[in-house]
């Protein structure tokens, strides 16, 4: 009785399957003129311009101005030769405490200044990963004895900090 009723419901899922037609294609929607960009796609890529940057040796230029209150500060030498590698970081070389010399407050042209405390402990989660069952808080501090202690996320200082370059802007801004 079972496989009547199992064969008479898939040839109905078959038939009912194929004699639908496949769905009309969606119209283009028109969202207005297509960006410079995107007219251009058949014509040959243009490399970007070559930069260059005209940044002093490092331990001969005075620090640069922030952009705004808190921003990490800018490079003011030459990093082309200072390889940041899983292993060997030369950030660290000019810029541990030790070798900073401990500068508290303003640093003078040709002093390297320290890395600050806040790039060995993880303030994100001693402030806000507490254990709400019995009120705990865990920090996450370094692991990385080759680091000088830094946190494995400021290690790469690069990805924050970045050497200035003399390039014309793209777009022209009163900022």
């Amino acid at each position: 009785m079972k496989t009547p009723i199992l064969s008479v419901a898939a040839a109905l899922v078959i038939a009912g399957c194929a004699g639908n037609p496949p769905p009309a294609a969606t119209p283009p929607v028109d969202s207005g003129p297509a960006p410079k960009w995107a007219q251009e796609t058949g014509k040959p890529q243009v490399p970007p311009p070559v930069v260059s940057y005209a940044a002093p040796d490092p331990g001969a230029a005075k620090p640069l101005p922030r952009a705004y209150a808190g921003a990490p500060p800018q490079i003011p030498h030459a990093t082309a030769d200072m390889a940041i590698t899983a292993k060997e970081n030369a950030c660290l070389g000019c810029h541990t405490t030790e070798a900073a010399g401990e500068a508290a407050g303003k640093v003078a042209a040709g002093e390297a200044p320290p890395v600050p405390v806040s790039h060995f402990v993880d303030a994100y989660r001693e402030a806000y990963n507490r254990d709400a069952r019995n009120g705990l808080q865990t920090v996450r501090t370094a692991t990385l004895p080759d680091a000088h202690g830094l946190l494995g996320s400021r290690y790469l200082c690069s990805q924050c900090h970045v050497p200035q370059a003399q390039v014309e802007p793209w777009v022209k801004s009163n900022f």
